[in-house]
């Protein structure tokens, strides 16, 4: 279960969010779309619990999340490899899983080369990797697809359908015809004077 009652979000005098309310599928993937400064970035980092709202509840009973940012928070001095390994830290399979969700983003023949090697679209796919990898029953992603083509979007969209069957899937993205790739719902955030998901 997750849920939003009355939300709201301010940076010092500017009102992101406002008294926004919904309550989300206990399964699935939801697409959240919007304008460029909607509050779809603030609002997954609500729900992620990186930050908390001025007013209202997020309300949830998700037990393990797992986010992919807008910008790859890729460590520079670790390969490829061992970025995705850090969240696999305590299994005894780590290499194999690490090397397994590599191959299904593509990346096998950088495995051991650093982030800095990589353009825009293998950095985002990285990080789409890693969060996978570590998995959770809530997983947010935003703007996973930045920098990939059709063909390859096609590809990969599986690969995140299949990660969380049981889970929720909130992905942040600027084109809602995604949403037939990813059999997805599409959430539309409005704006001021309150919001709404529609």
């Amino acid at each position: 279960m997750l849920e939003l009652k009355h939300v709201t979000k301010k940076y010092g005098e500017k009102t992101v969010l406002q008294k926004l309310s919904h309550a989300f599928p206990a399964s699935g993937t939801v697409l959240l779309c919007g304008p460029s400064g909607a509050g779809k970035t603030t609002l997954l980092r609500l729900i992620a619990g990186l930050e908390a709202p001025d007013e209202g509840t997020v309300q949830s009973t998700y037990q393990r999340t797992a986010i992919a940012f807008q910008e790859p928070r890729l460590l520079p001095w670790l390969t490829c490899l061992d970025n995705i390994k850090l969240v696999l830290a305590s299994r005894t399979d780590a290499d194999e899983q690490a090397r397994l969700w590599l191959s299904h983003m593509e990346l096998t023949e950088v495995a051991n080369a650093l982030p800095s090697a990589l353009s825009g679209g293998m950095k985002q796919r990285l990080s789409l990797a890693r969060a996978l990898t570590f998995g959770g029953d809530l997983l947010l992603l935003d703007e996973p697809f930045t920098g990939l083509d059709d063909d390859l979007k096609r590809r990969i969209a599986p690969r995140i359908r299949e990660s969380n069957p049981n889970g929720l899937t909130l992905m942040v993205t600027h084109k809602p015809e995604d949403a037939a790739l990813l059999n997805a719902t599409v959430l539309q955030l409005s704006g001021s004077p309150v919001h709404s998901l529609i």
